[in-house]
């Protein structure tokens, strides 16, 4: 039970981290993608198509977890937002990505430091990247003994099978409030 307490925990914790324009499908649904850790820089032209992708995760002793294979569409020039109970370095260019997330919190008496680090290359038409994400959590041990120190390591391999439609990655509305919208339709 507690290896899939940690696992579900992580989860939730990242994907609390979306994108700048939480309205906006295009920027929504690139969540999935394998720069989706790379918080404030926006998606360099070169990275943007249609990606099938393999992923594999392990354990941080080398053990197999899982394997997964999926497609996301990456969209150019798209900015994801820094969430800000997360202090991330990161850096990405037309073959490269690299970043470094700190964060920490509180869940019942327990406290967690997670760290992220993620860098992947792209050659052409193929990426690979690594992702390691490591949890340490302190507090009594009735009851953060189910929330045990953690590390799991996400290797990714895509291929680029299209280029992302143009449809896809439109905005179709500009970002507005919610008060902005009653008004307008009062």
């Amino acid at each position: 039970m507690k290896r899939l307490v940690t696992p579900l925990f992580l989860l939730a914790l990242i994907l609390t981290a979306g994108p700048a324009a939480a309205g906006d499908p295009a920027t929504a649904r690139l969540h999935g993608s394998p720069l989706r850790f790379i918080a404030g820089n926006t998606i360099p032209p070169e990275w943007a198509g249609v990606w099938a992708t393999t992923d594999t995760m392990y354990d941080c002793t080398g053990a197999f977890v899982s394997a997964s294979a999926d497609t996301d569409t990456l969209c150019a020039n798209v900015t994801f937002e820094q969430d800000p109970t997360w202090n991330c370095t990161t850096n990405a260019t037309s073959t490269t990505y690299s970043q470094t997330c700190t964060g920490s919190g509180t869940v019942l008496t327990c406290t967690y430091d997670i760290t992220v680090e993620s860098h992947g290359t792209r050659t052409g038409d193929t990426y690979s990247s690594v992702t390691t994400i490591s949890t340490v959590t302190s507090g009594p041990s009735d009851p953060c003994d189910l929330f045990p120190d953690d590390c799991n390591q996400f290797n990714s391999h895509g291929t680029r099978i299209g280029p992302a439609d143009p449809v896809y990655c439109a905005t179709p509305t500009l970002p507005t409030t919610w008060g902005e919208l009653k008004n307008r339709y009062r």
